[in-house]
């Protein structure tokens, strides 16, 4: 049976940051100490973070997890359903502007990556969505996200959640993630943000993280729920009629010969050079 104790600490008190970094993890290890030196780094102070754990028994909390040099993160000690849920029960103690979900052993690209987003933020405080690019640790390249994002982009494709800072105003409008879903919660809020609640989001010139990658999602047993979950989650947020011009629009571009090709260890070289093709794209875009 689920425990009902949540253990809260925090160090010192910051009044209305303007991030809120959370980070989720259990048994982490070294790659919970990489996500808190990147974020404790950061030349820009105004942020709070927050660990949700769900019960550690690594030593990872205790060991990486602690206030210093000026420093002070928020832990939160819960059981949880799963990642959405401990996302959820995270959210529950945000306080900052703009929120971001920096995945254990996902890291800030550099030290200047949250005053770059906050002189974005500052420019356009309307926007409900910032967002930039990533590097990938898998592909050891940098990925780019489109400057524009079309309805048709979004039916096709996610953003990495861990370049999105997400204004917390609108999360308070549309609500948490949906916890039923164990793979593209995320998705479905980025779809229930941008295509049904038309939210103001805007692109950042910067490399937000370096994305570790290999996640649930991306195992070769989560297929078929994947799949699954894609055509809940489109069905849900877009109208028949989208789904059937974004559908053929989407299957002329042989999807199915990509996926295999992105997910072939022995292609390499052709994935980098199709990644290379699809940044040039959207560059212009």
């Amino acid at each position: 049976m689920e425990a009902a104790t949540e253990v809260t600490l925090r160090a010192e008190k910051q009044e209305k940051p303007h991030f809120s970094i959370i980070t989720v993890t259990l048994n982490a290890g070294d790659a919970l100490g990489a996500t808190v030196d990147s974020i404790r780094h950061q030349s820009f102070r105004e942020f709070e973070h927050i660990v949700k754990d769900a019960g550690s028994s690594d030593g990872s909390i205790e060991r990486y997890v602690r206030t210093e040099d000026g420093y002070a993160p928020m832990v939160v000690t819960k059981p949880d359903r799963g990642i959405y849920d401990a996302m959820n029960q995270a959210l529950a103690h945000a306080t900052g502007q703009y929120v971001l979900f920096l995945n254990a052993g996902d890291t800030l690209h550099h030290p200047e990556v949250l005053i770059e987003v906050a002189r974005v933020a500052a420019a356009a405080p309307e926007t409900g969505l910032l967002y930039g690019d990533y590097f990938s640790d898998r592909m050891r390249m940098v990925i780019r996200n489109p400057r524009r994002l079309s309805d048709y982009y979004l039916y096709r494709t996610t953003l990495c959640h861990q370049c999105c800072f997400v204004s917390r105003e609108w999360i308070e409008k549309l609500g948490p993630f949906d916890p039923s879903l164990k793979i593209l919660a995320d998705y479905d809020f980025l779809l229930r943000l941008i295509v049904r609640g038309d939210a103001p989001a805007r692109h950042c010139e910067t490399i937000v993280c370096n994305y570790l990658g290999e996640g649930f999602s991306e195992r070769p047993e989560t297929a078929e729920l994947l799949r699954t979950e894609t055509d809940i989650v489109r069905a849900r947020n877009f109208t028949p009629a989208e789904r059937l011009r974004y559908g053929l629009l989407w299957a002329a571009t042989l999807p199915r010969l990509r996926i295999w090709m992105m997910r072939s260890p022995n292609l390499r070289p052709i994935q980098r050079a199709y990644l290379r093709a699809v940044n040039a794209w959207k560059g212009s875009h």
